[in-house]
């Protein structure tokens, strides 16, 4: 493409390199790129144009406040198409996804996300007895099954236990796949798979053709209660029943991009906050007395947001830019993904001071900046399931606190590792949680 010669300096490995080190090793990678280049920089991966990652609070808000038909977040998500479909929110620009959005932004809000709090607390306490309470257990994976448990109650609405149970074992062998690592080589630029003629000739019996083929069984049980809930409207409150003016195609892939989003993405930050509590016994202290002595969450809250900033689970947030465009006073070229930096920006610091103390305190004050913090995106695409997430974390973190006591696993030291998209704790996050 042109305009090359004004990108930010990034490292000069082949390109095949670079993209094995995001996939496996992300956060050295992250970290050499940062001392090297300062704020801002270019990544180069096979088949894709140029990332410039950037941690610079400018060039974010800048990021945040830009036009949206010139900021293409859609487009620059084309990674997550197979997994999402084409009618993902995440993947449409413009008017579409204007549209689409609103639609979408009603079910996290007001009575339905009251009516889902009770459905959460419900879910966190069934789980939580089936827990152990005299030995270490992964507690991202017990966390993933809780939070698939809630997602396909309140967004699907899907109460009965056994029908329940077989989505959630569907969904979970399909993200199971999913969130490899290696699927960043199997997707191309349009966002299409790249199957190999091994792939295509030896079909389910290579990891793409076992992704193809629990996609496909997904699919068919979404179909399924998307007719059974046409022919037999729902009195409550779920998502799904709140989205049937869309088509069956649309809500198939909002169901598959509501799940994703907030499955896996809330499963870890629980894990993260959980080990944050067990190595603070201080602040483990508070946040017990809080949730058993009142219903107030205002600290809870804080140690939740704290640790959202030490661990965010989504690294960046991309957008490819329509037509070339200065941006922090850096003159940069159409077709380039700028990718504003998580992980980075939540590090910086001149905005975070000691940045890598646990220190609730800072979510105690004043509101953080939207270029400063900024785990579920920013600007017209922020999360639209952010108080969602937040309430069921709360919740559920409370109802732990008010019968368990998070213990950390003597010589464990926890490393990220990269699960499909997200950042997640190596092992499962071992710990015990005792009752109390």
């Amino acid at each position: 493409m042109s305009g090359e010669s004004v990108l930010p300096p990034g490292p000069t490995l082949p390109s095949a390199a670079q993209i094995a080190l995001w996939a496996f090793r992300p956060v050295p990678f992250l970290q050499s790129c940062a001392r090297r280049f300062g704020d801002t920089f270019t990544i180069r991966f096979p088949g894709y144009p140029p990332y410039v990652f950037t941690s610079d609070p400018t060039a974010v808000a800048e990021v945040f406040s830009g036009d949206p038909a010139t900021f293409l977040s859609g487009k620059g998500n084309r990674i997550l198409k197979p997994l999402l479909g084409e009618e993902s929110l995440l993947l449409l620009d413009g008017e579409h996804h204007k549209q689409r959005r609103k639609m979408v932004m009603p079910p996290f809000h007001g009575h339905a996300l009251r009516a889902a709090a009770e459905a959460m607390q419900v879910a966190a306490l069934r789980h939580l007895q089936q827990w152990p309470t005299d030995g270490a257990f992964p507690v991202q994976p017990a966390f993933a099954a809780l939070t698939m448990d809630i997602i396909v109650e309140t967004v699907i609405g899907v109460r009965e236990a056994v029908r329940r149970e077989e989505l959630c074992a569907a969904l979970t062998r399909l993200l199971s796949l999913g969130t490899n690592p290696a699927m960043f080589f199997f997707v191309g630029r349009s966002g299409s798979l790249r199957l190999s003629p091994l792939q295509k000739a030896m079909g389910p019996l290579l990891p793409m053709g076992l992704f193809l083929e629990r996609k496909k069984a997904v699919t068919a049980l979404f179909h399924e209660e998307i007719a059974r809930r046409r022919r037999e409207p729902s009195p409550t409150k779920d998502v799904l029943s709140l989205l049937l003016d869309l088509s069956d195609e649309e809500l198939h892939d909002e169901l598959m991009t509501l799940l994703v989003a907030g499955h896996e993405t809330t499963a870890t930050s629980l894990a993260w906050t959980l080990h944050r509590l067990a190595g603070h016994a201080d602040v483990l202290e508070r946040a017990i007395e809080e949730a058993r002595s009142t219903e107030e969450t205002r600290y809870l809250d804080a140690v939740i947001l704290e640790t959202m900033r030490l661990h965010p689970v989504v690294p960046m947030v991309v957008r490819e830019l329509a037509e070339p465009k200065s941006v922090a006073g850096r003159s940069l070229p159409a077709g380039v993904v700028l990718a504003p930096n998580i992980w980075l920006a939540h590090r910086r610091p001149d905005v975070w001071p000691d940045p890598e103390r646990f220190d609730p305190a800072r979510f105690l004050g004043e509101n953080p900046r939207p270029q400063h913090f900024f785990p579920f995106g920013g600007g017209n695409r922020t999360c639209v399931g952010r108080v969602f997430a937040l309430q069921e974390m709360r919740i559920v973190l409370r109802e732990i606190l008010r019968r368990r006591r998070p213990v950390a696993v003597p010589g464990y030291i926890p490393r990220v590792v990269r699960r499909g998209v997200t950042f997640a704790p190596s092992r499962g996050m071992p710990m015990r949680l005792e009752a109390s």
